[in-house]
């Protein structure tokens, strides 16, 4: 299953779900110092003003892959995402400073750490478990095999 997950910022109300289900779909209930692959942060709605919670995450652009020049992270030709190579990561953390969601950080072993799209799941036909848990349609996975 093949596709993009794409964010409406307008559709999040901040329930934190996709944040769980990502921390629940990578890690183990014992782990300590889980971390999920989603970013939660207030913004401010202009025209209402008040502030809300939104929860992005990676939008796959790649702009870490220039940022690392040790090739830790690299653009898989098959599925068009963004993937890691943590073998070759040296943790210096550009790829932190560049990331526009802030959803990119070193695990306990300061290997670079990010989104895989769920390949695990889409493997087995199912949606990345953050879009199987968004109840307001603020994830989709937008095909993108006919682009």
């Amino acid at each position: 299953m093949n596709g993009q997950i794409k964010f409406d910022q307008e559709k999040c109300v901040g329930c934190f779900a996709c944040y769980v289900a990502c921390i629940s779909a990578h890690h183990g209930p014992e782990e300590e110092g889980a971390l999920s692959c989603r970013s939660i942060r207030k913004v401010t709605v202009p025209e209402e003003g008040f502030q809300k919670n939104v929860c992005p995450g990676c939008i796959h652009c790649g702009l870490c892959i220039k940022a690392c020049d040790r090739g830790a992270l690299y653009r898989d030709e098959k599925t068009g995402l963004v993937l890691t190579r943590p073998e070759k990561c040296d943790g210096c953390g550009k790829c932190l400073d560049v990331c526009p969601n802030q959803v990119i950080h070193l695990d306990e072993s300061q290997k670079v750490k990010k989104c895989d799209g769920c390949l695990k799941l889409r493997e087995k036909g199912q949606l990345p478990a953050c879009v199987r848990a968004c109840l307001t349609g603020a994830l989709v996975l937008r095909d993108t095999t006919g682009e």
